[in-house]
C-alpha cells in the first residue's frame, strides 16, 4: 500500500503508532482522513476506552497477582485498546526503562509500575522521568530503597544517566556518585491497616526519609549544591545530549531506525522548545517529510508484540473482545479465561524473543534486526498454526475472506494481504498462491480444504521477509 495515496500514510501511520488495524479500521480511518486519524491517535485521552479486566480479580488462593496473569492482563490491553498510541508508548517506555519483573517478583508492583507507564505515555519527560524515579517498582529494582546517606547505592543513578536519559560517555565516575548521594533517602512503604481501611490505600508509595538523605554540598556534571534527585533530574534535562538521546530514540522507534544528524537536531530542538513534550514531539514526527518517506515504508522490524499483536486485532481473535462480558465467574475461572484467550498470543512472543515484564536487562531488548532469526523466524510462521488450532477457536473461511467466491488461489492471497496489511509484491504473492495451489479444487466442497488453504497461506505470507517489517 504505497505512500503516495490518502489509504496508504493512514495504514502506515497505524501500524506505526500502534499494532496495525483491521481492515475495517482502516477503511474507516482513511474515510475519515490522515489529519482526523493523528488527531484521534495523539488525543487518545477523549477516546472512549472499551472496558477491561480488573486485574485486582485474578490473584490467587494466596492473595498474589502471578507475573504471568499481569502479563496476560496487559497483553489483553494492547489487544483490545481503542488508545492503540498510548498502548505502543507505554511498550516503548516499558522497553527504555527496562524493569523486570523477574527482580521485583511481586505482581502488584509491576501492575503498578505499567499503570504509571500507561498513564504518563504521552506527558513531558520531566514528569515521566521522576514519577519513574519515585515509582515503587523502580526503587525497588535498582535498589534505590536501600539508597542511604553513608552507604550510597549507586544502581539507580548510573542507570539513570546511561540509559534513561544522556547515553554511555556523556558523565563521568564521579557524576553517579555524586547523584547517588542526591538520591538518598528516596524509597517507599506499604500502607498500614489503618491507611488501607481508612483512606483505601493499597498500592505501596513513595516517601523521602530526610533522617536518610545525605544532605551535604554535591556536584553532579559541574552544579554544585546541597543537590537532591529532582535537582539531579533538572540537571540531567539542562544536557543538549539528554534531548538528543530521547528523540532520537523515539523516532528510532516510530520512524527509522539511526536518524541522520541533521534530523536528530532538528527533533531535539523541537523537544526542548516544547518542554520535553513527547506529544509534541510525536506531532512533529508524524506530520514529517521523512514519516511517509520511502526510507520509513515498512522499515522497521516488527517486535514480538507488533507482529502477534498486529496480527490478533486485524482478525480480532475468536472470544477476545467478548472476554469482559463472560467475566463473572469465579476468581480462578477468570484467570482460566483470561490464559485461554491470550495464552496462545502471549508464549508466541515469549518464543520470538519478548516476554513482557521481562526485558532482558535494564537497558530493555536489543530490537531491530535481533528481532529475527532462524529460530524466532520458525515462531511467527507457527503462529499461523495457532490461529487455526480448533482449541483456540480456528479462525474460519468466512471470517478471513468473507462469503464471497474466489476464481483463483491468487485472489484469495490478495484478500489475505488486505486482511493482514500485508506488504508482498505481486511476485511474492504468486509464489505464495503456487505452493496452495492445489488445494483450491477441493476447496468447492469441503470446509476442511478451505482452512487448510488458508493455513498454509497465512504460514507462508507470516514467513515472507516483507510480513516481518511495519
Amino acid at each position: 500500500m504505497a505512500l503516495n495515496t490518502e489509504r496508504g500514510k493512514v495504514a502506515h501511520l497505524l501500524r506505526r503508532a500502534g499494532f496495525g488495524a483491521s481492515l475495517s479500521e482502516i477503511d474507516y480511518h482513511a474515510k475519515q482522513g490522515l489529519d482526523a486519524t493523528l488527531e484521534q491517535l495523539l488525543n487518545y485521552g477523549q477516546v472512549e476506552e472499551v472496558e477491561q479486566i480488573d486485574v485486582f480479580q485474578l490473584t490467587n488462593n494466596k492473595g498474589n497477582l502471578p507475573a504471568p496473569i499481569v502479563s496476560a492482563w496487559w497483553l489483553y490491553r494492547m489487544m483490545t485498546t481503542r488508545r492503540p498510541l498510548q498502548a505502543k508508548l507505554a511498550l516503548f517506555w516499558h522497553d527504555h526503562f527496562g524493569c523486570s519483573a523477574e527482580k521485583v517478583q511481586n505482581g502488584y508492583l509491576m501492575v503498578q509500575h505499567i499503570n504509571l507507564l500507561n498513564e504518563l505515555a504521552s506527558s513531558d519527560f520531566r514528569n515521566i522521568l521522576v514519577s519513574v524515579a519515585q515509582d515503587p517498582t523502580m526503587l525497588r529494582f535498582l535498589d534505590n530503597n536501600t539508597n542511604v546517606k553513608g552507604k550510597p547505592n549507586e544502581n539507580f543513578a548510573r542507570e539513570l544517566m546511561e540509559l534513561f536519559t544522556m547515553g554511555i560517555g556523556n558523565y563521568t565516575e564521579k557524576d553517579v556518585q555524586e547523584a547517588a548521594r542526591a538520591f538518598t533517602g528516596w524509597t517507599f512503604q506499604r500502607p498500614n491497616r489503618i491507611q488501607a481501611a481508612v483512606k483505601n490505600a493499597v498500592e505501596p508509595q513513595f516517601i523521602f526519609r530526610q533522617g536518610q538523605h545525605d544532605a551535604e554540598i554535591k556536584t553532579v556534571l559541574g552544579v554544585s549544591g546541597n543537590l537532591n534527585g529532582d535537582d539531579v533530574i533538572d540537571i540531567l534535562l539542562d544536557q543538549p545530549i539528554t534531548a538528543r538521546y530521547i528523540a532520537g530514540k523515539l523516532w528510532s522507534w516510530f520512524v527509522y531506525e539511526d536518524p541522520e544528524e541533521h534530523i536528530v537536531d532538528r527533533i531535539a530542538a523541537v523537544f526542548r522548545d516544547n518542554n520535553y513534550s513527547v506529544k509534541a514531539l510525536l506531532r512533529h514526527m508524524f506530520t514529517s517529510e521523512e514519516f511517509f518517506s520511502a526510507k520509513a515504508e515498512r522499515a522497521l522490524y516488527k517486535s514480538p508484540a507488533d507482529f502477534t499483536v498486529g496480527i490478533s486485532r486485524a482478525v480480532d481473535l475468536p472470544g477476545i473482545l467478548d472476554l469482559v462480558s463472560i467475566f463473572q465467574e469465579s476468581d480462578k475461572e477468570k484467570r482460566r479465561l483470561l490464559r485461554g484467550a491470550v495464552g496462545g498470543v502471549m508464549g508466541s512472543m515469549s518464543n520470538m524473543g519478548q516476554q513482557l515484564l521481562y526485558p532482558p536487562t535494564v537497558a530493555g531488548w536489543d530490537g531491530g534486526a535481533a528481532w529475527v532469526n532462524s529460530a524466532t523466524m520458525l515462531e511467527r510462521i507457527k503462529f499461523a498454526d495457532m490461529m487455526f488450532e480448533k482449541k483456540n477457536g480456528a479462525i474460519n473461511w468466512n471470517y478471513l475472506v468473507g462469503n464471497r467466491r474466489f476464481e483463483s488461489v491468487g485472489d484469495v492471497v490478495d484478500r489475505l494481504c488486505e486482511v493482514f496489511d500485508a506488504g508482498l509484491p505481486a511476485e511474492k504473492r504468486q509464489i505464495v498462491a503456487s505452493h496452495v495451489e492445489g488445494l483450491l479444487d477441493r476447496t468447492r466442497g469441503e470446509e476442511k480444504y478451505r482452512q487448510e488453504m488458508l493455513h498454509q497461506a497465512c504460514r507462508l505470507i507470516f514467513g515472507s521477509p516483507e510480513f516481518q517489517f511495519c
